[in-house]
C-alpha cells in the first residue's frame, strides 16, 4: 500500500478549514443573537434598568430573635472569617 503524504496533509488542511470556518460561523451567529436578544431585552424590558439594584434591607429577616443573639451569630462569623 503506497500513501500519498501530500494528498493527506491537504486533505488534513482542507478538513482543519473547514472545521474552523464551521466554528467561526457558528461563533458569529452566537454572538449576534445574544446581541439581538440584549437589544430586544433593553428595549421590551417593563422595569427600568437602574431600580433593578438591590438594595439591603437590614431587619428584614429578623424573626423575632433578640439582639444578643443576633450579636452573638456576628461575633461567630467575624471569628470564623478572621482565622
Amino acid at each position: 500500500m503506497h500513501t500519498d503524504v501530500t494528498g493527506l496533509l491537504l486533505e488534513a488542511a482542507y478538513l482543519m478549514a473547514v472545521g474552523m470556518f464551521v466554528v467561526f460561523l457558528f461563533l458569529g451567529a452566537l454572538i449576534g443573537a445574544m446581541t439581538i436578544v440584549a437589544w430586544l431585552n433593553k428595549k421590551f424590558s417593563d422595569t427600568p434598568s437602574q431600580s433593578l439594584q438591590m438594595q439591603p434591607q437590614v431587619g428584614q429577616f429578623n424573626h423575632g430573635l433578640s439582639s444578643g443573639v443576633i450579636a452573638a451569630i456576628t461575633a461567630a462569623i467575624h471569628q470564623h472569617r478572621n482565622k
